[in-house]
């Protein structure tokens, strides 16, 4: 934030204070330990239960997560005009790689479309990722999930695809 705010003030030539430097420069950031976190079967069950019975837009998206693996950005920034005879067409600008990525949309993808209302141009229009956040910790909570994360959905549905017998090679291209 600080080399931002840095960068920001030098472009538009707006640097009016000489000693304004940012102060963590040089710093290394603290490395944060690597996590591994797979859902059980009986958690995997608790959470499609309390998705069918909440009527809530977040919900469909966690659903829609869970169908197409796809990161949780690329699912809230995902417009109707992306959607195409049964592929999805994620805009370079929205995933992490830059680059277009084009995956098919499954059964269990298709069917959380169906439940979507299609008159906004955002398949989920409305949901900041600050109100998902919240809907996510509360439903978190309720089902006893610990620290499990959004991301976290990802690696269960790769999970999910292979003991479904969907080929490794097809599982890693929808990644």
């Amino acid at each position: 934030m600080l080399s931002y705010g840095e960068g920001a003030l030098e472009k538009t030539g707006a640097r009016r204070f000489p000693d304004a430097v940012n102060v963590a420069r040089g710093i290394k950031a603290h490395a944060e330990p690597g996590r591994e976190r797979e859902l059980s079967e009986q958690e995997i069950a608790r959470l499609i239960s309390r998705l069918d019975r909440d009527p809530a837009l977040e919900a469909r998206l966690v659903e829609f997560l869970l169908a197409t693996a796809a990161r949780r950005g690329e699912a809230l920034a995902a417009r109707w005009c992306d959607l195409s005879a049964g592929w999805w067409t994620k805009p370079a600008a929205t995933t992490k790689g830059k680059r277009t990525h084009r995956i098919p949309l499954n059964a269990a993808a298709r069917a959380v479309l169906a439940k979507l209302d299609q008159r906004g141009d955002e398949l989920f229009g409305g949901i900041t990722e600050n109100r998902l956040s919240r809907w996510w910790l509360r439903t978190r909570a309720e089902l006893n999930l610990g620290d499990l994360h959004l991301h976290d959905l990802r690696h269960a549905s790769a999970s999910l695809m292979v003991s479904a017998g969907v080929p490794l090679y097809a599982v890693a291209k929808m990644l």
